[in-house]
């Protein structure tokens, strides 16, 4: 049973890693995908990986010092799904943005990823999101990503270097960038809509803005989603590619 344990200690390391990326990253972390399917294809996957993570000798003097190893496996995982996470939060924040121009951000629904009330056009371009993230083999990606950890940060290698903080930083400040170049084609055509009203308004007195310019505006804004699809979907498409470089910047960094 000794001779067991440092292989039983490793297998257990690189299965925590693994858990705590699919319960973050998306697509894995869906509501729909129950908690007992996520830990099977965690172990399914350490399995595959387990000859690839050379078998190191964890010197632990006391139960405190393995649960610290845990814990460095932990944040590891926790960093690099949150970075895949960011460009799932700049498309529900630049629905959150259009909702609000079209009248629609009182119109809410749950969404189970994020476990929150969010307007219905966050969740669609959520929705829209997820499947083309599918499309264009992003879980792949970001399994490749999980293959590629263990081989630049080494088990219980993981170091916060000066440059994870900053860099982690700038990935959330480009979520705000991303969400308004994401919206900013509706957010134009919307915005000539109210001006256009603006000078009916102005022109034509008697006419009661407020009952044309409800509908109107939630017109315009569908329509604009709808003609915009094309776009975006190419938009998302480049954001999935530069996500590779990336997560492979982000490890070099934790490697340290």
């Amino acid at each position: 049973m000794n001779a067991l344990l440092p292989e039983i200690e490793v297998f257990f390391l690189v299965f925590v890693r693994i858990i705590t990326l699919f319960v973050l990253v998306p697509v894995f972390n869906h509501r729909a995908i129950p908690m007992t399917v996520r830990i099977a294809l965690a172990l399914v996957f350490t399995v595959s990986l387990i000859p690839q993570v050379p078998i190191i000798q964890i010197e632990i003097s006391t139960a405190a010092g393995y649960v610290f190893l845990i814990g460095k496996e932990v944040l590891t995982g926790i960093i690099l799904g949150f970075a895949t996470e960011f460009i799932f939060h700049a498309v529900r924040f630049a629905g959150q943005i259009i909702s609000f121009l079209m009248g629609f951000s009182m119109v809410i629904a749950f969404d189970p990823e994020v476990k929150q009330q969010i307007s219905i056009i966050s969740r669609i371009k959520s929705i829209t999101a997820i499947t083309l993230f599918l499309i264009i083999d992003g879980h792949f990606l970001l399994l490749e990503a999980i293959s590629r950890s263990f081989e630049i940060i080494p088990l219980v290698g993981m170091k916060m270097s000066g440059d994870v903080v900053p860099y982690l930083v700038r990935l959330s400040a480009d979520v705000f960038v991303i969400a308004l170049q994401i919206a900013g084609p509706i957010l134009v055509m919307l915005l000539l809509t109210n001006v256009g009203l603006g000078i009916l308004a102005r022109t034509v007195p008697q006419m009661n803005v407020f009952i044309v310019g409800f509908p109107l505006t939630i017109s315009v804004g569908f329509f604009a989603l709808v003609f915009t699809y094309p776009t975006f979907s190419q938009y998302f498409r480049g954001l999935v590619m530069t996500l590779r470089t990336t997560l492979g910047t982000l490890l070099h960094a934790l490697a340290g």
